[in-house]
């Protein structure tokens, strides 16, 4: 007997498609291709993306995936969904979001009048709030893709970040920066400079298992479509819910107590504050604080005047340096004390870019 498969697409961030198909492979077993800021993968069964929603600390958007196209107009696009089963839609409220990247001669609002329209004809009732039906469509240049959004937020946006810093990461992408850095949990990591405790917050819901949406179980557009609308949210999820009660070496530090603070109270809304202890700790101090070696990996986001010190600092205390900047390479500061660059990559946030650089010893 053959079995169904659904096909399902997933956004990415952008320089951290390899990381969200390894965490597919993690999460649900499933082997993923890359196109753009999507990948897309197979399921046998629709609780996977449900559960995708749910525990992906790297992926933006989970949808079913409905059609994926090349086009040149509008009006392209909606000659293809046209083409689609839209009878999901009679009766229902349902909104259209696009997200589009690339240069083009029309917005994304273009897009979602244009599709809107359509859906009005087949039925559906236009809504910008609360739509049980919610079709996402990703332009990605001459790419489009159009699914049925599980989701219905942007999952980069962490409701645990509640005291935030005007430099600290997106979830998603410290997230990234975790694996980057080859933590597993039994290593010590060392986040300075601190900025709201993102990445060590992410670390710790890796290693613990414990689901980034966890205290949104009930927020996620799924529960509208037809296939979940008799399920109870809470009973659901539970099978899932096993959270590790291991042990983790987690430390985040920062010379500025505000931070250090804030770091604490958003772990706490997270529910992993007992995984990270949070210090205030002047880096230049960090070779009285900590051993010979005695961090496995030392994460930080500096700023240029800062690279001599942290490096000078790293010589003694860490074996591997993982540092996050708006572009500015550190290598030649590393070089100084012995420290080679092995992995580096470019991640683009909004309008701007992020370096990051691995460093390991010779």
């Amino acid at each position: 007997m053959e079995t169904t498969l659904y096909k399902a697409f997933a956004v990415c961030e952008k320089g951290l498609e390899d990381i969200s198909i390894r965490e597919l492979g993690e999460l649900i077993d499933v082997k993923a291709t890359v196109h753009g800021t999507l990948v897309f993968f197979d399921v046998k069964k629709l609780d996977d993306l449900c559960f995708l929603c749910y525990k992906s600390q790297s992926i933006r958007r989970v949808g079913l995936l409905l059609s994926s196209f090349e086009f040149k107009e509008v009006e392209d696009i909606e000659k293809n969904f046209l083409t689609l089963d839209l009878s999901r839609v009679k009766d229902k409220t349902t909104m259209i979001e696009c997200s589009r990247n690339g240069e083009h001669e029309f917005k994304s609002v273009d897009v979602e009048q244009a599709l809107g329209k359509i859906v009005i004809e087949k039925g559906g009732r236009a809504s910008y709030k609360n739509a049980e039906v919610i079709f996402y469509v990703h332009i990605e240049d001459n790419a489009c893709t159009i699914g049925i959004d599980f989701v219905g937020f942007d999952m980069a946006i962490r409701d645990y970040k509640v005291f935030s810093h005007a430099a600290s990461l997106k979830g998603t992408i410290a997230y990234g920066i975790v694996r980057i850095a080859g933590y597993d949990g039994k290593q010590l990591v060392v986040s300075t400079f601190t900025k709201g405790g993102i990445i060590e917050i992410e670390a710790a819901l890796f290693i613990l298992g414990k689901a980034v949406n966890y205290y949104r179980k009930d927020k996620f557009a799924f529960w509208k479509l037809n296939e979940f609308a008799e399920k109870d949210a809470t009973e659901f999820f539970e099978k899932y819910d096993k959270e590790s009660k291991k042990k983790i070496k987690m430390r985040g530090i920062s010379i500025d107590l505000r931070d250090v603070t804030a770091g604490k109270k958003n772990a706490k809304i997270a529910g992993v504050e007992r995984a990270i202890t949070f210090s205030r700790i002047e880096n230049d101090w960090m070779d009285i604080k900590f051993g010979d070696k005695e961090i496995d990996i030392l994460i930080a986001q500096p700023i240029g005047k800062e690279f001599k010190e942290l490096f000078y600092q790293a010589d003694y205390v860490a074996k591997k340096v993982v540092v996050v900047t708006t572009g500015q390479s550190c290598i030649e500061d590393a070089k100084k004390f012995g420290f080679l660059v092995v992995e580096e990559r470019v991640l683009e946030r909004g309008q701007g870019k992020l370096l990051i650089q691995v460093f390991g010893k010779t």
